[in-house]
């Protein structure tokens, strides 16, 4: 139905968000970029790191490692589509948050798969 609509349908930005996850899958990387675009991306990073009293400190780890796994998806989707430039930013924002050996990893692997493996460089070693 999304391949269906004309571009500029306000459909297909419902739709588009709805189908994020196969878009990846399937490195459909500009569908998903239309879906949620860098601003979105790094906006729900933001939010889902910042600092939220009476939250349990198990439920902010949580939080934590979630928005590690979407950004990772987001640098996937930036990196695949050819923003380059946000995809990096993205990435070091990350990476300022968190410099463990699996987040780095997981932004190689990411960005490998979105055919840019030197996007970080000195990744995925530390």
């Amino acid at each position: 139905l999304y391949d269906q609509l004309p571009p500029g349908d306000r459909r297909r930005q419902s739709l588009g968000n709805s189908a994020y996850e196969l878009f990846i899958e399937q490195r459909r990387y500009k569908d998903a970029l239309a879906a949620r675009s860098p601003m979105q991306v790094n906006r729900l990073f933001d939010l889902s790191i910042e600092s939220q009293p009476n939250i349990p400190a198990e439920r902010l780890q949580s939080m934590r490692d979630h928005a590690i796994l979407v950004a990772g998806k987001g640098i996937e989707v930036m990196a695949g589509a050819g923003d380059l430039a946000n995809a990096r930013a993205l990435a070091e924002k990350l990476l300022k948050l968190d410099d463990s050996p699996s987040t780095r990893t997981l932004i190689f692997q990411h960005a490998q798969r979105a055919g840019q493996p030197n996007l970080v460089p000195g990744l995925p070693a530390r």
